[in-house]
């Protein structure tokens, strides 16, 4: 079961989401449903470098859209970085940000090797 931890920079519209250990699509779903019942913020960073994504399917990167999209109004022009170093990682986290976009998914995303990557565009205008 993964452990995962919130860190929000109210002053920066800014929240990092921290997963370590095995991650299911329910406990990222659960995070994700805290992060906009809660205080959330425009940008968003989930940074999967203590994790492994491997035992993601299809169905459960579908499923984690689905919630994700609900809620997206309440982020109009919102931003979301994934931060994933491992190659297999990384590549199901493009699988994700392919997907969100296909699916007509109005908030912005893009992964990251590293998280100085991420907050450079969480940050840029472009």
């Amino acid at each position: 079961m993964a452990q995962i931890t919130r860190e929000t920079f109210n002053d920066k519209d800014l929240t990092i989401l921290t997963v370590c250990g095995e991650l299911t699509a329910g406990q990222l779903i659960g995070a994700l449903e805290e992060f906009y019942k809660s205080d959330f913020t425009s940008r968003l960073m989930w940074d999967f470098s203590e994790t492994d994504l491997t035992a993601a399917k299809r169905e459960n990167i579908e499923e984690v859209i689905a919630v994700a999209k609900k809620y997206a109004p309440l982020r109009k022009e919102g931003r979301t970085a994934l931060v994933a170093p491992r190659v297999v990682d990384y590549g199901i986290a493009r699988m994700y940000e392919m997907i969100s976009e296909n699916k007509g998914h109005p908030v912005s995303h893009a992964v990251f090797k590293d998280r100085d990557e991420a907050m450079n565009w969480l940050f840029s205008d472009a």
